[in-house]
């Protein structure tokens, strides 16, 4: 029996005797049976089947409860009468979903067991409660004689949330490209396309950015490249006349256009699908935000809204200095900033009252860890967190400018799970259908927490985690809109099991911003609430340290990992005031003697992550090698790399993938004729012909293929006579683009004895192996000694 089980039982202050499993608790007075877990096939068990089914036949007045989990079961399907059965492989792992028979909910749940129960057996009176929502297999029944349903039935949830009936469906983009605004919602855009087209759903894009893969050429069947504003959506609405719109993949542009439009969508006969715009409103509105996690007993930071500076001002001085002040329905967290004085509170009111008006004065919590989940809702009130992420900065840098981990890594599983269960129930009470983000505050020295905000739709963080889960965040949210149930939208990788499950990875993940401030003349490079960064670079890897440095590297060329640079000029400066040459200020500062505790102290950075950038810096690193004539592009892999791209292919096997990788990168396949200069690749050549390609040869080739009983055409070579007919002519073959593809290859020299042309590389004294073995590797040759003598070196392209 596992002690949680144990400690699940007596924190209610239930008085628990736990026996072995051949224990006669016949002879035993209780109030209720629990039969635990455990491993093996469950018919070897026939002494505890036996007394389970004496216990199961009592009387209806002297009848007890009875529990059984996983084996237990299995036992009492077979004191009932049932029969149990070897699964193939078994399910084990934590992460299956189980459904409710009754509800039609379904629940995440772990698992560990290879053998089942055959519903089919269940006797008369028994019925099955949950079956695994991948295989379909049974995982739990019950005697069925007062049946407490929960939620109310499947049917009737069905028919509470029925699945949308549209054909027409409008997509919101984001505005124009800008700062906090672009990449991650042409993802989020692009992806809805996809799930809506693959419901047969006609789609129409509204996004003015030309160079974005939502609006490329085939992709939704009709775009509008115009601005994302109240006006243009409307009249697009009246000329297309859709069913439904999405207002969550356009970002906050996409978002306010909605919130401006809910009183006029029913009148157009547009129904808005996902999430509610009452929840849109609930999350952008301050005010309406933090009554609502008051009802449900979650805290937010103390707080005040004010629609004037005056107002501003006075919530400051009852909540007291230093506060942080956030703009309502704004983008990439635009007008907000901390103030330590009321001359502060009012120039930071001054910017975000010109693009909101309302504003937020909240208790500021700088320094604290900032938390956020990723959670997705379906209309079945099915709940799963598909990814947690930490940032590196403590909270006060807005998260787009800020180093992310995910999934996290600093957080106790205690701390994990008390955040986890709080995003589900905030989302379920706020009443999010699709895709939302939570945004947590955490004091590092307990496990005291608020909440910062909600974002009820696609955001940047979205984007992340999909692709450092490989969850399709945006595509399961499009589908979810639609009032299809997560456990009825298949896996897009396995096509087989549900997506109603939590992904568990064995790697982690770090995204670095990249900014461009040195683009822009007199502004601030120091990092706040407001964002500033232009996009971001993602580096995957098993540990902390091996990521970082990926991310690092990728970000410039000039850097080559963790180290110091010659950016930073005042390290205490760039500790206590955080900027974009933060991380190399540390380094810097590693590099000085300064302490893992004395960084800490000056940028509250958890030490988690500065012993570990600390370790690091303490690399020893190799003496440099001497340097090369040639100019590498990796300085770090020292690999001459030309490419500007790659592509990546899936297929049956390597042969499709490949072909497709070709096709994709742009090279066009041959149509008809393919003209061969080599001496042996028959086996190709004769596939090539079975497929229907003309061969085409010169007069070696020509004489090869000839042998062997190839059809072939046969081209005079060029440099020939003048007089050459067309039909026979390379010449004219090349000049009228009649050869789709030429394929020439040289023979390789193969192994070469160098001992044949330096006699003396085996006299005593002699330099001349070690001019042979520099020559070699000069020439792109490896070069080896063959044993037993080692006089003799082999040469080998």
């Amino acid at each position: 029996m596992k002690y949680n089980q144990i400690r699940c039982f007596t924190s209610r202050g239930v008085e628990l005797k736990v026996v072995p499993c051949d224990y006669d608790f016949t002879t035993e007075t209780y109030d209720g049976l629990f039969i635990s877990n455990g491993p093996g096939d469950p018919t070897m068990l026939e002494t505890a089947i036996t007394r389970l089914r004496s216990a199961l036949s009592l009387p209806n007045d002297k009848l007890k409860p009875v529990f059984g989990i996983c084996l237990g079961h299995q036992l009492l399907a077979l004191a009932a009468g049932a029969s149990t059965r070897k699964r193939k492989y078994g399910n084990r792992g934590h992460n299956m979903p189980c459904q409710d028979a009754f509800s039609g909910r379904c629940y995440i749940t772990s698992q560990n067991d290879g053998f089942e129960v055959d519903q089919t057996t269940l006797p008369a009176g028994w019925i099955e409660l949950f079956k695994n929502a991948n295989d379909g297999s049974n995982e739990r029944h019950h005697l069925h004689r007062q049946a407490l349903l929960l939620r109310g039935t499947k049917a009737e949830n069905e028919a509470r949330v029925p699945r949308a009936n549209v054909q027409k469906v409008l997509i919101l983009g984001s505005g124009g490209l800008s700062i906090s605004q672009a990449g991650e919602f042409d993802y989020s855009g692009s992806q809805a396309i996809r799930a809506l087209e693959e419901e047969g759903i006609y789609t129409i894009m509204v996004n003015p950015n030309i160079a974005t893969i939502a609006t490329s050429k085939g992709l939704a069947n009709k775009v509008y490249f115009l601005p994302v504003n109240t006006d243009f959506v409307r009249k697009i609405i009246e000329f297309e006349r859709p069913d439904g719109i999405y207002v969550t993949f356009g970002g906050q542009t996409a978002l306010n256009v909605g919130v401006k439009l809910k009183d006029e969508f029913a009148a157009l006969g547009c129904k808005v699908l996902g999430t509610p715009i009452e929840t849109i409103i609930t999350t952008e509105d301050r005010a309406l935000f933090a009554q609502a996690m008051e009802e449900i007993g979650e805290k937010c930071a103390e707080s005040a809204t004010a629609t004037s500076p005056d107002e501003a001002a006075q919530a400051a001085g009852t909540i007291g200095y230093p506060v942080i002040v956030r703009a309502a329905y704004a983008l990439g967290g635009l007008g907000s900033g901390f103030a330590q004085d009321e001359a502060q509170l009012r120039a930071l009111c001054e910017k975000a009252f010109a693009t909101s008006p309302q504003v937020l004065v909240e208790k500021s919590m700088k320094g604290w860890k900032e938390i956020e989940y990723e959670v997705v809702r379906d209309c079945r009130d099915n709940c799963i967190t598909v990814c947690n992420m930490e940032n590196f900065d403590p909270l006060g840098i807005h998260t787009g400018d800020s180093i992310v981990v995910a999934p996290s890594q600093i957080l106790s599983d205690v701390d994990y799970n008390m955040l986890r269960t709080t995003a589900i129930n905030v989302i379920r009470h706020l009443g999010v259908i699709g895709e939302c983000n939570i945004q947590y505050a955490l004091n590092p020295t307990s496990q005291e927490y608020c909440i910062i905000e909600v974002n009820a739709r696609l955001s940047r963080s979205s984007a992340l985690a999909s692709k450092a889960t490989g969850y399709p965040l945006a595509f399961i949210a499009a589908k979810l809109g639609l009032g299809i149930p997560l456990d009825e939208i298949k896996n897009s990788v396995t096509k087989v099991t549900t997506a109603c499950f939590e992904p568990s990875l064995d790697y982690c993940v770090v995204k670095i911003p990249r900014w461009d401030l040195k683009k822009f003349q007199r502004v601030s490079k120091t990092l706040s609430s407001s964002m500033k960064s232009v996009g971001d670079v993602m580096a995957i890897g098993r540990t902390f340290e091996e990521k970082i440095q990926k991310a690092i590297r990728a970000i410039d060329d000039r850097f080559t990992g963790f180290g110091e640079s010659e950016m930073v000029d005042d390290i205490d400066y760039e500790l206590s005031n955080p900027t974009d040459r933060r991380l190399f200020a540390i380094a810097a500062a590693f590099k000085k003697g300064y302490s893992v505790d004395k960084i800490w102290q000056m940028t509250n950075i958890d030490k988690w992550f500065l012993t570990r950038l600390y370790k690091i810096d303490t690399l020893e690193i190799p003496a440099a090698s001497p340097p090369s004539t040639h100019h590498f592009s990796d300085p770090v892999l020292g690999v001459e790399m030309a490419s500007t791209g790659e592509e990546a292919c899936f297929g049956k096997n390597k042969y499709e993938a490949y072909l497709k990788a070709l096709i994709s990168t742009g090279i066009v396949l041959p149509k008809k004729n393919i003209l061969f200069s080599m001496p042996e690749m028959l086996l190709f050549v004769e596939k090539l012909h079975r497929a229907g390609y003309n061969i085409l040869g010169t007069t070696g080739t020509a004489e090869y293929l000839s042998e062997h009983n190839i059809p072939y055409k046969y081209l005079e070579a060029l440099g020939g006579d003048d007089n050459q007919k067309s039909e026979s002519s390379l010449t004219q073959h090349l000049a009228t683009n009649l050869i789709d593809l030429f394929i020439n290859l040289v023979t390789p020299p193969g192994l070469i004895n160098s001992l044949a042309f330096v006699p003396n590389i085996a006299a005593p004294g002699s330099t001349d192996a070690a001019e042979v073995t520099q020559a070699s590797i000069a020439s792109g040759f490896s070069s080896f000694p063959v044993a037993p003598w080692a006089g003799s070196w082999i040469l080998k392209p």
